[in-house]
């Protein structure tokens, strides 16, 4: 009797830990339970890499040499005028770096009057348009911020003339075209204010190469060799892709 008294015992103490410990899951199972803020989307680092359009306004000047030959004589002409524009282009940045290539069309309104050697005559030039096609070398050193070089070529079309008072008895009235072509080189600064738009400004040197205007165009006489140099800096906004 007392064993059968000792097993019962343990099977009813075995018994009341199961339900206890049941007890105690069901019980865990009803209470609330709390949940964090969902984690922040991530960080994306800003980047020069892509496609972009843009447009600029700024200021030019340009000087030109009238050299006429066999005669050895010079004069010199200087122009300035407002610009204006449109540009696009693209970027790659690898780390800190850019690399880039950028092309833009402007227009302008240049006209330079000087004497001519012989001072009877009005030596000048006009130009209203250059054409520009650029390499850029850049370092981005800070978020956002970018320092660059640029070279390349550009295309113009500069109109030259050596024009008479107007009265007898000057007869010859000398006027010569010519689409020219120059080195560049220059640089700017561009800072990104948003992710899809930055600003810049920029300087650019073009050096146009010497062309000869032949007798009978700017000189009854002589051939007229010409030459040509331009500045430019200007203020833009551009629209990353």
């Amino acid at each position: 009797m007392t064993t059968r008294k000792a097993i019962a015992s343990i099977a009813l103490l075995a018994m009341g830990s199961v339900f206890g410990l049941a007890g105690h899951a069901v019980a865990a199972d009803l209470l609330p339970t709390t949940k964090g803020p969902p984690p922040a989307p991530p960080v994306v680092a800003f980047t020069w890499t892509g496609f972009y359009i843009g447009g600029y306004v700024g200021a030019g000047a340009d000087t030109d040499q009238f050299h006429f030959i066999p005669a050895n004589t010079r004069t010199f002409n200087s122009a300035d005028s407002v610009l204006g524009g449109v540009r696009a282009g693209y970027n790659y940045q690898a780390q800190w770096a850019v690399l880039g290539v950028e092309g833009d069309f402007g227009g302008m309104d240049l006209k330079s009057r000087n004497s001519c050697p012989n001072p009877f005559f009005t030596c000048g030039h006009e130009n209203d348009w250059v054409g520009t096609l650029l390499g850029r070398v850049g370092v981005s050193p800070i978020d956002r911020a970018l320092l660059y070089v640029a070279g390349g070529g550009a295309v113009s079309d500069f109109r030259y003339h050596a024009l008479p008072p107007g009265v007898a008895p000057f007869v010859f009235s000398g006027n010569f075209s010519q689409t020219e072509y120059a080195w560049v080189i220059g640089g700017g600064f561009e800072y990104a204010f948003a992710n899809n738009w930055s600003a810049d400004i920029e300087y650019l040197h073009y050096e146009f190469g010497d062309v000869t205007a032949p007798p009978g165009t700017l000189s009854a006489a002589n051939s007229t060799r010409l030459s040509n140099h331009m500045d430019t800096i200007d203020v833009g906004i551009n629209y990353h892709f």
